[in-house]
C-alpha cells in the first residue's frame, strides 16, 4: 500500500496511538506504510516491537542512528541497540507496556552504535501498544525514536558551567554548598564529623588595582591550579568569586586533620608566582569549622569558617584560625536588628521601591520588579542584601513576601488608573509557598486589590523551585491557570540541572546579572547566554536578562532575542513617587526604540 493510498482515518489513529495511546490498532497489512509516513515527519526512526521486544518492522532511515540497515535490525532485541548501562530502563519500559500497567510511556536513553559500547547517542523513546484485538498474539509495540543528542550536549554544557567557575575551572559556590549538604547527609547517618575551610588572599586587591584585573585573573588561576593539583581527592575545592575559596575534606574526622590542611594551602601558596614577567607573592587567611561542632547546616558551616578567616585578618593575616564562639562579636547586634525587623514589619514601615521592566524590541517599559527597602534610624536605606537572612533566620520572609505583594499591587492598580498598563512582579519564597493556604490567600488578596491575574509574575528562585514539593508545583499551575505569570529568577545561580524548566509551570525565566555582566563575544558566558536562550525560547518561556548596564549588552542581548530587560542603563530601582514621575516621562516616547536602535 503506498502511503497516498492510506486511509485518513487509519493515519490519524496510527499517529494518536504513537502520542498518546489507546484505541484500535488497524489492520496488520497497514502496519509498514502507516509508520513510514509517521517517520518522516516527527521522528528520526520508527520501530515496530513483538510482545517480546523483538523488532518486526524497522525505518529505513536506522543506519544513521543505529549503524544498521533496517534489514538486519528486524528479528533484533530492542535491548540489543540500547547502551548497556540503560537496557533495564528499557527492559521496565517493555514489561509494563505488556503488563497493561501503562499503556504509552517515554524514557531518555542512550542508543549504542553497532558493535561498539563505547560510542552512544542519546534519544528519547516513545512506546505506545497496540492491538486489534484482545488477544495477545495481536498486540504490538510502536516504538518511535527522537535524537535528542544536541539538547542532552547543550544540558551537559550548562550544567558544568552553572556548577563552575568560568575563571578557574574550580567548582563554583553553589555546587560547593551543595557538597557540603552531601557532607552533612552522609555525616548524620555514619556520625562523623568534617573540615571545611573557607579561605582569601591578602591584599589581592592591591594586584588588581597596580597590575590591572588581567594579571589578576591570571594569578588567580595560578592559584587553583596549584592548589587543585595537590589537593587530597576526597576534598571538595571551590572558588566563591573574587579571591575567595573553600575547601571540604569529608574525610578529615580530627582538628589536628584540618589544620594538617590549612598549613598545606599557606605552604603551597607561600611560592611565589610567576605571572607575565612579575613574580607575585601571595598571603592567605584561613578559617577552618567543623560539623557539627561549628554548624549544623552549610550556611551556619560557611558562616563559622568566614568568621574564623576575618579574625586572621584582624590578627596578622597569612595564618590560620578554628572558630571559636567568641569570635561572634556580633551576635547581641544581630538579634537586635532582628528584633528592629519584626517591629517595623508589624507597622508596616518597610519600602517598596520599583525597577522598570523593558521590552527590548520596542523599548516600551512593560512591568515593574517590586523590591523591598529598609530605612532603618541608624543604618539607612537598606536593600534586601542587608536584612533577608535576617528575615529568614527570624521565620518572617512569608510575612515580608505578603507585605511587597499586596503594597505593590496596590500601587500599580493607582498607576493603571493613571493609563500605565503595567505588570508588577513581586518574589515569594519557599517559606511562603511552603503554606498549604498561599494559593488561597494569594487568589483573596488579588481579589481584595481588585488585580487582575494577568498583570502580576511571580519570581521564584532556582533554590526555591528545585526544592518545591508536588503541593507547590500544583498551587502554582493552578496561579498560572489563572493567569498569574511564574518567573525562574536568577536563572543560574541555582541548580545545574534544567528538568525544572520543563517539570515546573514557568512562563519566564530571568538570567542573573552576573552572567550578563560578563558578555563578551565568542567568551564562555555568552555562549551560556546563547544556549539559556535557545533552551528557554524552545520551551517557550520568555526571557528577562538582568542587571543590564551598558548599549553593548542590549546590543548582544536584542541581536538573540531576548525578549525583556532591566538594570540601571534604563533606572534604578525608585520609590513609588519617583517611579510614577519615571513612568509618566517615558510614557510619551516609551523608551522608544531608537534610544538604542543601534543596539
Amino acid at each position: 500500500m503506498s502511503a497516498e493510498g492510506i486511509d485518513a482515518h487509519d493515519l490519524a489513529i496510527a499517529v494518536n496511538q504513537l502520542t498518546t495511546g489507546g484505541g484500535t490498532l488497524p489492520s496488520t497489512d497497514i502496519y509498514a506504510s502507516l509508520l513510514q509516513c509517521a517517520v518522516g515527519s516527527t521522528f528520526d526512526l520508527i520501530l515496530l516491537l513483538d510482545v517480546q521486544g523483538h523488532i518486526r518492522y524497522c525505518s529505513q532511515n536506522s543506519y544513521e542512528l543505529v549503524g544498521l540497515p533496517d534489514k538486519q535490525a528486524v528479528g533484533k532485541s530492542l535491548r540489543e541497540l540500547i547502551y548497556p548501562t540503560d537496557r533495564s530502563i528499557v527492559d521496565e519500559l517493555l514489561a509494563e507496556l505488556v503488563e497493561g500497567i501503562q499503556t504509552a510511556a517515554k524514557v531518555d536513553v542512550r542508543l549504542r552504535s553497532e558493535g561498539d559500547d563505547e560510542q552512544f547517542l542519546w534519544v528519547q523513546i516513545s512506546a505506545t501498544v497496540m492491538s486489534n484485538n484482545d488477544s495477545s498474539d495481536s498486540r504490538a509495540i510502536y516504538v518511535a525514536v527522537k535524537d535528542i543528542s544536541q539538547v542532552k550536549h547543550a544540558e551537559a554544557q550548562i550544567q558544568y558551567q552553572l556548577s563552575h567557575d568560568n575563571l578557574t575551572g574550580l567548582m563554583n559556590r553553589v555546587q560547593f554548598i551543595s557538597e557540603v549538604d552531601a557532607a552533612i547527609a552522609a555525616a548524620n547517618i555514619d556520625q562523623q564529623p568534617f573540615m571545611l575551610l573557607f579561605f582569601d588572599l591578602d591584599r589581592f586587591k592591591i594586584i588588581n588595582d597596580s597590575l590591572g584585573h588581567d594579571i589578576g585573573d591570571r594569578l588567580l588561576q595560578a592559584i587553583a591550579q596549584r592548589l587543585a593539583g595537590a589537593i587530597d581527592v576526597s576534598g571538595v575545592l571551590a572558588r566563591f568569586g573574587g579571591d575567595e575559596f573553600g575547601l571540604l575534606l569529608p574525610n578529615a574526622h580530627s582538628f589536628q586533620l584540618g589544620q594538617q590542611a590549612c598549613e598545606k594551602i599557606l605552604f603551597l601558596l607561600s611560592e611565589p608566582f610567576s605571572i607575565e614577567g612579575y613574580e607575585l607573592s601571595v598571603d592567605t587567611s584561613v578559617g577552618l569549622a567543623k560539623f557539627p561542632d561549628h554548624g549544623s547546616s552549610s550556611v551556619a558551616l560557611v558562616q563559622s569558617a568566614d568568621i574564623a578567616m576575618y579574625h586572621v585578618k584582624e590578627n596578622g593575616k597569612n595564618n590560620y584560625a578554628i572558630f571559636d564562639a567568641s569570635m561572634n562579636k556580633d551576635r547581641f547586634a544581630q538579634i537586635q536588628l532582628e528584633q528592629e525587623l519584626r517591629r517595623a514589619l508589624a507597622k508596616g514601615e518597610l519600602e517598596v521601591y520599583y525597577q522598570p521592566v523593558v521590552s527590548l524590541v520596542g523599548g516600551e517599559i512593560m512591568g515593574v520588579e517590586a523590591l523591598a527597602r529598609w530605612n532603618h534610624k541608624r543604618l539607612g536605606l537598606m536593600e534586601p542584601g542587608g536584612f533577608l537572612d535576617l528575615a529568614e533566620e527570624a521565620g518572617l520572609v512569608a510575612d515580608l513576601d505578603s507585605f511587597v505583594q499586596r503594597k505593590a499591587m496596590q500601587q500599580v492598580i493607582q498607576w493603571h488608573a493613571l493609563g500605565h498598563d503595567i505588570f508588577v512582579s513581586v518574589n515569594t519564597s519557599a517559606a511562603q509557598l511552603n503554606q498549604e493556604a498561599f494559593t488561597a490567600s494569594f487568589e483573596a488578596m488579588l481579589s481584595e486589590v481588585g488585580m487582575a491575574p494577568s498583570k502580576v509574575k511571580l519570581e521564584l528562585t532556582e533554590k526555591t523551585l528545585i526544592r518545591s514539593k508536588q503541593f507547590i508545583v500544583d498551587q502554582l499551575s493552578y496561579l498560572r491557570d489563572l493567569g498569574v505569570g511564574i518567573a525562574a529568577d536568577d536563572f543560574g545561580t541555582g541548580y545545574s540541572s534544567l528538568a525544572y524548566l520543563r517539570d515546573f509551570p514557568l512562563t519566564s525565566l530571568k538570567i542573573d546579572q552576573s552572567f550578563v555582566r560578563d558578555i563578551k563575544d565568542e567568551n564562555d558566558t555568552a555562549s551560556l547566554v546563547d544556549a539559556i536562550l535557545a533552551v528557554a525560547h524552545g520551551l517557550g518561556l520568555s526571557v528577562v536578562a538582568e542587571g543590564v548596564e551598558t548599549v553593548a549588552q542590549i546590543r548582544y542581548l536584542l541581536a538573540r532575542d531576548c525578549d525583556e530587560a532591566q538594570g540601571y542603563i534604563f533606572s534604578a530601582p525608585l520609590s513609588a513617587q519617583d517611579m510614577q514621575a519615571f513612568l509618566a516621562n517615558n510614557r510619551a516616547k516609551n523608551l522608544r526604540q531608537e534610544n538604542f536602535s543601534d543596539a
